[in-house]
């Protein structure tokens, strides 16, 4: 919740961003990190099907456009945006 989303961000007239962090990632395969620094980084190159609204903590579609779940809760359909 706390880590940046850098696809809602703009920079008005520039087409540099710096980013700075407080330590080198430990590695990039991103289904296997735990440290923060890594997931990160990882967080800027992979998308999840849901997301964290920005500026709170509700959960809102971001691969994802829609889902449900089934009445157990053991199954759950999502439905990806086009493209």
């Amino acid at each position: 919740m706390s880590n940046e989303r850098f696809s809602v961000m703009e920079i008005p007239g520039q087409d540099t961003f710096v980013w700075m962090q407080n330590a080198e990632p430990i590695g990039l395969y991103c289904a296997d990190e735990t440290d923060g620094e890594s997931l990160r980084a990882c967080e800027q190159s992979n998308e999840s099907l849901l997301a964290y609204e920005v500026g709170g903590t509700a959960v809102e579609p971001a691969l994802a456009e829609s889902y449900e779940a089934n009445e157990d809760l053991t199954e759950w359909t999502f439905k990806l945006r086009v493209g």
